[in-house]
């Protein structure tokens, strides 16, 4: 249950970090398929 736990604070971190560089990534292109990728496993996830 410990592990999940900070699995879920990691994922938390990250998320904030997409947040910011979402647009950075949609504007590159090749990077936005591979947040999409990240993005289906948070919902999983859930």
């Amino acid at each position: 249950m410990c592990v999940y736990i900070r699995k879920d604070i990691k994922i938390k971190i990250k998320w904030k970090e997409k947040e910011k560089t979402e647009s950075s990534k949609l504007r590159r292109g090749q990077r936005s398929s591979n947040f999409i990728k990240k993005r289906k496993h948070t919902q999983t996830f859930k």
